[in-house]
């Protein structure tokens, strides 16, 4: 991972789009929250959105 002017490790967010299935623009557009993984190399990767409550969309 990148290191942060702080001295800790940064952690890149690649892009702030995210694609789905159509038809279910509805059920994300509940979305407030982004839930990533972040690999060894400071990539982080969406895999889910949460809505208000940090519930599962």
């Amino acid at each position: 991972a990148a290191r942060s002017r702080w001295g800790g490790a940064q952690v890149q967010v690649s892009t702030d789009a995210y694609f789905f299935q159509e038809g279910q623009g509805e059920r994300f557009a509940r979305a407030m929250f982004g839930e990533f993984r972040v690999g060894a190399d400071g990539q982080a990767l969406l895999v889910g959105l949460r809505g208000k409550e940090m519930e599962k969309l």
